[in-house]
């Protein structure tokens, strides 16, 4: 559900369970986000029980709980995401797709290798040949805010089978993470240092959301 709904609550069946010193809940649709190498799992609660951490274990999604007390299989339970926590793991991965947007248009032959959108550490590492000097970086931050001001809407769709992330007129990018739906929900993006390692450029970043 988390791949095509930004909804915050809605009814599962529990499918399975593993009983051990942190329970495991197998659901039959879900809305919680798992840890992926670019995004941290979504918090919430399923039934009274509270999430501690959501993976991708052997084809389906666990979701570790702190007590199974009130879980059992086949229940019908309520899902509930922690809004805040869900927002802000959107907003970081968003500001990643806009500051890899916005390289491409200071420098069209770089290309993105791999995205970190953790909130306490963020940063987008980029295959780019043209060193980058403190002025892009300006160039970078200003056109960032560009695309906050233009309130772009995300577009999330499936191209042969690829989900695909597009704000606005922008590019398409191959993305199985959560996103805002407007860049207006973002206050500002701040690049605030960036490094080489031959030809991989690290993008450390920040973001804010409007309050």
């Amino acid at each position: 559900m988390f791949l095509f709904d930004n909804a915050i609550s809605m009814p599962a069946r529990i499918v399975g369970m593993i009983e051990a010193d942190v329970p495991i809940v197998h659901l039959d649709r879900t809305i919680f986000h798992p840890t992926t190498g670019s995004q941290r799992a979504d918090r919430g609660c399923i039934g009274s029980a509270q999430v501690l951490a959501v993976a991708f274990d052997g084809g389906e999604i666990s979701h570790y709980v702190n007590s199974s007390n009130g879980l059992e299989v086949g229940a019908e339970i309520t899902l509930q995401l922690d809004q805040d926590w869900r927002h802000l793991q959107s907003a970081y991965h968003s500001a990643g797709h806009l500051i890899a947007s916005a390289m491409r248009q200071i420098d069209q032959r770089c290309t993105v290798l791999f995205g970190q959108h953790y909130p306490d550490q963020a940063a987008l590492t980029l295959h780019s040949a043209n060193q980058i000097k403190e002025g892009h970086i300006k160039e970078l931050n200003d056109l960032l805010q560009h695309f906050i001001e233009q309130n772009l809407i995300v577009d999330i769709g499936l191209e042969s089978g690829t989900r695909y992330v597009r704000f606005g007129g922008l590019e398409a990018i191959p993305c199985n993470g959560t996103h805002v739906d407007t860049t207006g929900e973002l206050e500002k993006i701040d690049v605030i240092r960036h490094e080489y390692d031959g030809e991989r450029l690290r993008l450390y970043y920040v973001t804010y959301n409007r309050t």
